[in-house]
């Protein structure tokens, strides 16, 4: 029964078929097809990979930011003056914690040329120095100092 399993049709009806010997055990996911890959072309389909995860990742968490700084805005009935300004307020975890993901992805990411890519590992060291050190940090601390907030900062 080992060499026999179910396969799903796309109009939901179920079949019987054996399986394939694989002619390398340790292959990327083929979508059932059989197809067996050497190292060079399995090495250059996962960065393919990889690199969709990264460009999506690069799209999705600033769009994170975005919405939640929007409704964060919505909610205190003003927008901050810059996005600094938000490290002091309720949203400082997801800003720090976003602005860390996407240094990491445009760091990881690779351009295409040699400028390309020492811009893209500058801009993910500036992300880094945002999230830690906002604008008007020294003001910053001494609201808080005087007015903490429910979390204990």
């Amino acid at each position: 029964m080992s060499d026999v399993h179910i396969v799903m049709r796309s109009d939901g009806s179920r079949f019987w078929r054996r399986r394939r010997p694989r002619s390398r055990p340790a292959s990327l996911w083929d979508g059932g097809m059989g197809v067996s890959m050497n190292d060079d072309e399995l090495r250059v389909e996962i960065t393919r990979i990889t690199y969709d995860y990264v460009r999506w990742l690069l799209v999705c968490l600033p769009a994170l930011l975005f919405v939640v700084t929007t409704l964060t805005a919505l909610q205190q009935g003003e927008l901050e003056r810059s996005i600094s300004a938000y490290y002091g307020g309720p949203v400082r975890d997801i800003f720090v914690g976003a602005l860390f993901a996407i240094a990491a992805c445009l760091v990881a990411y690779q351009g295409v040329g040699l400028l390309e890519d020492y811009a893209l590992n500058g801009a993910g060291f500036y992300a880094v120095f945002v999230a830690l050190v906002p604008t008007g940090f020294g003001e910053l601390m001494d609201e808080l100092q005087r007015n903490p907030t429910p979390d204990g900062l």
